[in-house]
């Protein structure tokens, strides 16, 4: 996933004041898979200083985050014996200029 595209996307779809929230998987090293897609979709797991560079880029796409992000919370996927870490976030989108203010 291009993650300035889907910035960027959220950002149109979303009103002013609009939230998004997402979740990232993360660990601190970089964690091969392999094989495993248990959803049917290749999965990638961020890590930490993945996670944080995709956090600036949301501040640049116009959001705010509502609050601290926590990386400590390890989780196991048992399904493949894999522990990561489950990242909640959530952003508000900001008015970038008056023309943006008019998008709805």
């Amino acid at each position: 996933m291009n993650l300035e595209s889907y910035c960027k996307e959220m950002w149109r779809i979303l009103k002013p004041g609009g939230l998004l929230v997402a979740s990232t998987d993360c660990w601190q090293t970089p964690m091969q898979l392999g094989a495993h897609i248990p959803t049917g979709v290749p999965i990638h797991v961020f890590t930490e200083k993945e996670v944080l560079n995709a956090l600036h880029l949301v501040k640049r796409n116009s959001f705010a985050m509502t609050g601290p992000i926590d990386l400590s919370c390890i989780v196991n996927w048992g399904e493949i014996h894999v522990d990561y870490i489950c990242c909640l976030h959530s952003a508000k989108t900001v008015v970038r200029n008056t023309k943006d203010s008019c998008r709805w």
